[in-house]
């Protein structure tokens, strides 16, 4: 008795993604030359770097805008408290909303910013490096920094 084999023709192999079929030497296909050639997929892009800066003005934005338009980022909301004082990273009419943002902050993040906030007004935290006494360093940037301590502690106090 004869036994049928159920083969799949090699032109239907060839059809499901096979490279080349291969015959071995008795006349039969040769199963390794049936496997699907591999798909080389190229590198994704890199992401061109975000400008932080920009990002948090952006959020700032949002957020002037009402309720509607404004997302929470976390991202954003660190960039922002972490260089709230610099004056070139937040310029001046992006602090006056920056100070209405933080109206709203709550727990461990208002509890930080505001101890920072009041280091910066003591002095305890050297804004730009001490003088040969020890002392910090008054520069028209520390300054700067100071008053916008000053300003901030009066909005989380």
């Amino acid at each position: 008795m004869t036994r049928k084999r159920n083969k799949t023709s090699a032109r239907e192999k060839f059809a499901m993604g096979a490279k080349e079929i291969q015959l071995r030497d008795d006349g039969e296909i040769d199963e390794a030359s049936l496997k699907p050639a591999k798909i080389v997929v190229p590198p994704a892009p890199k992401k061109a770097k975000i400008d932080l800066a920009q990002a948090a003005r952006d959020y700032l934005d949002s957020f002037q805008g009402g309720a509607l338009s404004f997302k929470f980022n976390k991202k954003s909301q660190i960039f922002l408290l972490r260089n709230c004082y610099d004056s070139e990273k937040v310029p001046d009419n992006y602090f006056s909303i920056f100070l209405e943002y933080l109206a709203g902050l709550k727990g461990k993040a208002r509890e930080v910013t505001l101890s920072a906030a009041k280091q910066i007004m003591e002095g305890k935290q050297p804004t730009e490096g001490t003088n040969e006494e020890g002392e910090p360093e008054v520069t028209p940037d520390s300054d700067a920094k100071r008053e916008r301590a000053i300003q901030i502690a009066r909005v989380l106090a």
